[in-house]
């Protein structure tokens, strides 16, 4: 478990990446496990601590490679792929093509432009900094990050940032449920136009 703030930056990198190479329960690898480190170390996050998840981080490798093999970077059925891969989310998560758990980007190499990226989306800040009391009470994460030279954006990423269901629990006192939906999602480049294009953020 990972405190933000607990130390300085630069010594967290340090501690947090030999974690995350033991184990990669944070990312599938040291990019993905940066992105990782953004986002629960963040200034402006609100959640208390978040937990690295390896059953996350399995999914989202799953997704970055899909994703690269299909140059296509979009939402499809996130909260599905989760409880593909035995992460039980509580029942009030949708069903069907349904995202309250994912974060993607594609065209950009950089950890720290792609978690720009993300902040200055408002859906997806919203999302990974836990603005929304829904989104608040998530507290496990995984990233995957791919680069494939031959593939339309070159570079994909996946966060999936979740809660898992607990026995007899209800959506008490969580306000509305949102829903990020296909769209939104983040490309600062292709592989066919290698000149950097303006962020398009999110709508929602």
């Amino acid at each position: 478990m990972f405190f933000k703030n607990s130390i300085f930056f630069s010594m967290l990198t340090l501690s947090f990446s030999s974690f995350c190479n033991q184990d990669n329960e944070c990312g599938n690898n040291i990019q993905a496990q940066e992105l990782t480190q953004l986002i629960i170390n963040d200034s402006t996050q609100l959640r208390h601590h978040l937990t690295c998840d390896a059953r996350l981080t399995r999914a989202a490798t799953i997704k970055v490679k899909e994703m690269a093999e299909s140059g296509w970077v979009i939402h499809s059925g996130a909260n599905r792929r989760l409880r593909d891969q035995n992460f039980p989310l509580p029942d009030y998560y949708g069903i069907g093509m349904a995202n309250q758990v994912e974060a993607l980007a594609g065209g950009q190499e950089s950890s720290v432009n792609v978690w720009a990226g993300f902040k200055g989306s408002k859906s997806h800040a919203t999302h990974l900094l836990g603005k929304l009391k829904f989104y608040h009470e998530q507290d496990k994460i995984g990233v995957g990050f791919i680069k494939a030279p031959k593939s339309k954006h070159i570079y994909y990423w996946a966060v999936y940032l979740a809660k898992e269901s607990k026995i007899n629990e209800l959506n008490l006192e969580l306000g509305p449920i949102p829903s990020k939906g296909p769209t939104g999602v983040i490309f600062e480049k292709s592989n066919t136009n290698k000149i950097n294009v303006k962020l398009i953020p999110s709508k929602k």
